[in-house]
């Protein structure tokens, strides 16, 4: 693997990021919701990998200014939207997505990374949550599927 590498795949999931993110600026309420989340999860994951190699292949990062007040995670996503979903697992994303942030500000690729893993876990475990509660699940969330039959 090459240094050029580890630049391209940044570049590519940038892009999934971006896409993402618009999914949820342009959104209009409806049950798609938990899939936005889902591809949100993934092109975190995405991020993360990439920057997770660029780390690997020694790439460096430049500290991106501070904004004031930070960057706003996209309207969808923020509270005062009318978020479906625990209040709890979105109080953990509002904590995650300040601290991916917060990140971008030093040069520390693994931080990156890791800010990029934590959003994904937790855009999961709410589009899991947006189903079981659009589907009318008991609290506690969705049962472990039955193997074999």
């Amino acid at each position: 693997m090459t240094l050029a590498s580890a630049i391209d795949r940044l570049r590519l999931a940038e892009a999934d990021w971006t896409e993402a993110l618009d999914a949820h600026i342009y959104a209009e309420p409806n049950p798609e919701f938990a899939r936005r989340l889902r591809a949100f999860a993934d092109a975190s994951d995405r991020q993360r990998e990439a920057f997770q190699y660029a780390a690997e292949e020694g790439l460096g990062w430049k500290a991106v200014p501070h904004e004031p007040g930070g960057r706003p995670a996209p309207y969808e996503l923020s509270a005062g939207s009318g978020r479906v979903g625990p209040a709890g697992l979105w109080d953990r994303f509002d904590r995650a997505f300040a601290a991916w942030d917060r990140s971008l500000e030093g040069t520390d690729i693994r931080q990156i990374a890791a800010g990029f893993a934590e959003l994904a876990a937790i855009a999961r475990e709410l589009a899991d949550a947006v189903d079981d509660q659009r589907a009318g699940a008991p609290a506690g969330g969705r049962q472990p599927a039955k193997r074999g039959a």
